[in-house]
């Protein structure tokens, strides 16, 4: 289980003169029955989103601190989650060897990309444009793909070893 705190910070005139308190936990994520793979919040800072070991992405709204909703879809641990620009999507990257897109307006399930050999250890969607997404492999690849269609548009295959995170520039 992992619990989210806000923090009071006290600053005055650039001179450090609070202290960081906790003062309770806002929002306590998992259930003690799967452990808790990644954690990532939206761009809007609205929600908050965990992959679990069971394969599952739980996704929670911060403000209410309800639960949105439960995704199933990956047989093996989400090892990675990134957020659309528009906090609208998430993709996910599993144990099981696929990234996947899931859409929380429909409440549902949109794209598959399989292709990798190995754990999807790292995604992201590319910066100020939501058509493409990037996927890291233990496979030692790093995929591109059409979030738009799930095609595959270009591999990465110079890696000698598991890639293991990834970032857009």
């Amino acid at each position: 289980m992992i619990t989210v705190f806000s923090l009071s910070i006290c600053i005055s005139s650039d001179v450090f003169v609070g202290a960081v308190r906790v003062v309770k936990p806002d929002l306590e994520i998992g259930d003690n029955e799967s452990a808790i793979g990644c954690v990532e919040w939206s761009p809007d800072n609205n929600k908050i989103a965990a992959g679990f070991t069971d394969g599952t992405i739980r996704i929670w709204d911060w403000k209410t601190s309800g639960e949105i909703i439960n995704f199933t879809g990956h047989t093996e641990s989400v090892l990675s989650l990134n957020w659309s620009s528009d906090s609208n999507r998430i993709v996910s990257g599993s144990a099981d060897g696929t990234a996947k897109v899931w859409n929380l307006d429909t409440r549902d399930f949109q794209l598959n990309f399989t292709g990798h050999k190995g754990s999807v250890t790292d995604v992201a969607w590319a910066p100020q444009s939501d058509i493409r997404i990037a996927s890291a492999s233990n496979d030692s690849t790093v995929k591109i793909w059409n979030s738009e269609t799930g095609s595959e548009l270009l591999t990465f295959t110079n890696h000698t070893g598991p890639v293991r995170s990834l970032s857009w520039s």
